[in-house]
């Protein structure tokens, strides 16, 4: 399954130094290495949707595939500049 969606929308899911958001109505690549950049010029801030690779079950990847940057991982990655 994971292999056709891949295929389907020509992406990597297993790299994991590459993150997958939902922005402006379309999926965006971004390397992990850029995600403080990308936050500091507000082009995601902790309400963008991000595909949370780190799902281990089917209900997780239901329910928790696809959440907010507040609600993932990557909250504790980005440092917010008031």
């Amino acid at each position: 399954m994971i292999k056709d969606i891949e295929q389907r929308f020509g992406v990597n899911m297993f790299d994991r130094t590459t993150l997958a958001f939902f922005v402006k109505d379309k999926v965006q690549l971004l390397p992990l290495s850029q995600l403080q950049y990308a936050f500091d010029n507000r082009f995601i801030d902790s309400h963008t949707l991000y595909f949370n690779n780190l799902v281990q079950t089917k209900k997780e990847l239901e329910n928790n595939w696809i959440i907010s940057i507040k609600d993932s991982w990557l909250s504790k990655k980005v440092i917010v500049h008031v």
